[in-house]
């Protein structure tokens, strides 16, 4: 997502060792609830997942999902 926000914050020069020392998953999973606070838990550089997957156009259509889904937890508590 950042590619697609934020690409000057991307690092492309830094992505082969992201990919090599990311976390495979979010946090600790424990019974269904994820223990984790941070990344920093659990991840030395922040990365989760392999950042050579990820480009701007995959970001804009997370951004997107991402955003159609807080909108409808914002409507849902507004309706409450």
């Amino acid at each position: 997502m950042l590619r697609h926000v934020a690409p000057g914050l991307v690092r492309e020069g830094e992505i082969e060792a992201a990919a090599a020392d990311a976390a495979d998953s979010w946090g600790e999973w424990v019974r269904g609830v994820n223990l984790a606070h941070d990344s920093h838990e659990f991840t030395d550089n922040g990365v989760v997942g392999d950042p050579r997957e990820g480009d701007a156009d995959r970001g804009a259509e997370l951004l997107s999902v991402a955003t159609d889904a807080l909108c409808a937890v914002v409507r849902a508590v507004a309706d409450r």
